[in-house]
């Protein structure tokens, strides 16, 4: 990085997450509070507690404005995390979000059908979602993890030309295989230097961040639990 490395500039490139079938209410509470302390960009959680979330989010971010700080946006996931329901489940899901008041959407692409090579299919799906969210910020996961490179090269061309603001590695979910630096640089490969990658799956530490920052990474989806460990890190860096 360029510029300083410090809490604030780190935690502004951070949506702060807990997105796993096990997160809870309490979890959500600390994603909140996380990105409250920190300034991170955004939060996202599964559906329900999505709904659940919208009024603490909203008294923060009165607090926030009223102490002239940045506003924590909404996200909101649709087709997570596997990408196989119905397009029509799909969009209908990212329409609810942004009804919630989410300012993004986090989708995840027809994984199966990227893996049979269906492009055409992958590509119809994230063309309907593109239209839905039309206005708002549409981030596409590829899952890069169940991919290999020609697979990941040809998916992030396709979420790419279908309108897609944001191009992201993985949800997180995989057990095996994390989100690279080595994904993060292929992806930049293809899409050059203005695209935006978002990289998830496996963000733990400070050093993981930074070098997939320098891959070509610049914004991160990270559990809560890791954005504290990460922002501990930093502090110790710099004291």
């Amino acid at each position: 990085m360029n510029e300083p490395i410090t809490q604030e500039s780190i935690a502004a490139m951070i949506d702060v997450s807990a997105v796993q079938t096990q997160s809870t209410w309490a979890d959500a509470v600390h994603v909140l509070e996380t990105a409250d302390q920190f300034g991170g960009s955004a939060i996202f959680l599964l559906g329900e507690i999505t709904r659940r979330i919208v009024p603490e989010l909203e008294r923060v971010n009165r607090r926030r404005a009223s102490e002239g700080k940045r506003r924590i946006k909404l996200g909101g996931v649709a087709g997570f995390p596997d990408g196989g329901s119905l397009t029509e489940i799909k969009c209908a899901e990212a329409a609810k979000m942004l009804e919630l008041g989410c300012d993004e959407i986090d989708c995840v692409q027809n994984v199966g059908l990227a893996r049979e090579g269906d492009w055409k299919g992958v590509e119809a799906d994230l063309v309907a979602l593109r239209k839905t969210t039309e206005g708002k910020t549409l981030k596409v996961i590829l899952e890069c993890p169940y991919l290999n490179d020609e697979q990941i090269a040809m998916a992030a061309r396709v979420a790419y030309n279908a309108g897609a603001d944001w191009i992201k590695t993985s949800t997180g979910w995989p057990e095996k295989n994390k989100t690279t630096p080595a994904n993060v640089a292929l992806m930049r490969r293809v899409l050059g230097p203005d695209a935006n990658i978002k990289a998830a799956g496996g963000v733990r530490s400070l050093q993981n961040l930074l070098d997939l920052h320098t891959a070509g990474a610049r914004l991160f989806g990270i559990s809560w639990s890791s954005v504290v460990k990460i922002m501990e890190e930093i502090q110790e860096r710099v004291t």
